[in-house]
């Protein structure tokens, strides 16, 4: 809280909120980075070229008798993302109240 000396009122600064996703696990597959969250596969946020590309749940998919994902056009079944999946560690944060024009 800050005093504005000019009228002595107190003025209120907004607390931030920040809400942090930590992907321990994941993998990069063409340029692009996945992990894993609560047994789901995201790809990450990153950007290619000029392109951004936004955090993306992807949906789980036949593959032949098994499960899979369709990665980059490919499909992979669970087994064979395990093998190249390896310790990220990435953390997405979502910063909250930023502008007061901000809906949610």
């Amino acid at each position: 809280m800050f005093a504005n000396k000019s009228l002595n009122t107190p003025i209120v600064v907004k607390n931030e909120i920040n809400m942090v996703t930590i992907y321990k696990y994941g993998f990069e597959y063409k340029g692009f980075n996945f992990g894993w969250k609560d047994k789901s596969l995201f790809r990450l946020p990153s950007k290619k070229n000029l392109n951004y590309y936004p955090l993306k749940k992807l949906s789980l998919i036949d593959v032949g008798n098994k499960k899979g994902y369709r990665i980059m056009k490919d499909r992979k079944t669970i087994d064979q993302i395990m093998e190249i999946t390896e310790v990220i560690n990435y953390e997405y944060i979502i910063n909250g109240n930023n502008s007061e024009d901000c809906p949610y």
